[in-house]
């Protein structure tokens, strides 16, 4: 039987080190107040790990998806009532600088590390619930980044649909303050592509993840 994903003797580690470097400069980019680079994040992100019947991924090319182990820094859990954003932080704007009440963050590399993370395998990092919203529409890491990379000007445009919308304007999420509507977060969805990008980072810098690519450019 043909191997449906047979490797590509012209990719290498070399390779995978520019995609990385994509994602680092798109990250410094993003965090310099260039949100918008979210958008090339998700697309670096779809050519490492995004495997179809017509493509295949990098690391599906290097033998790497299934072998690699996966960093997790938030989740939804089941049986939570309330909305979950796991792959941003919230915190207190100031009000000196003209934030409002309260600011949603990104999870860089640094933070992700002390943080309460789990190593799972690629398909579970993947297509884990990551986003709850109010009424009940999940969101993964595969649905976040598929968006952005295919709809949301990545690599592509395409009209968004209900729940894409959702979550890009965030005002399914039912979060008050001071009894009135907060509808922080408006770029939650940019934000939670950042923290992906940090995840991706931490799997490529964990020492075990090392040994599977010894040769790989640091």
């Amino acid at each position: 039987m043909n191997n449906p994903h047979p490797s590509a003797p012209n990719v290498t580690t070399a390779d995978l080190a520019e995609q990385l470097r994509f994602l680092a400069l798109s990250s410094a980019y993003f965090d310099a107040g260039e949100w918008a680079e979210a958008k090339r994040l998700a697309t670096a992100v779809r050519t490492l790990v995004h495997t179809t019947k017509a493509s295949t991924s990098l690391l599906r090319h290097l033998d790497l998806d299934n072998r690699l182990r996966w960093v997790t820094s938030g989740w939804y859990e089941p049986g939570n009532l309330v909305s979950t954003d796991g792959l941003t932080m919230m915190s207190p704007g100031d009000p000196q600088e003209g934030d409002q009440a309260y600011r949603l963050f990104a999870k860089t590399a640094e933070e992700i590390l002390p943080m309460r993370h789990a190593w799972v395998d690629f398909e579970t990092w993947w297509k884990q619930i990551v986003i709850r919203d109010q009424v009940g529409r999940e969101y993964s890491r595969r649905q976040i980044v598929l968006f952005l990379a295919n709809k949301y000007g990545g690599a592509h445009y395409d009209r968004p649909g209900a729940a894409d919308q959702a979550l890009l304007d965030g005002s399914a999420f039912g979060w008050f303050y001071q009894d009135e509507p907060l509808f922080l977060g408006e770029n939650r969805v940019l934000l939670s592509m950042r923290t992906i990008a940090s995840e991706v980072e931490v799997v490529f810098a964990d020492e075990q993840n090392a040994l599977l690519v010894p040769d790989l450019p640091r």
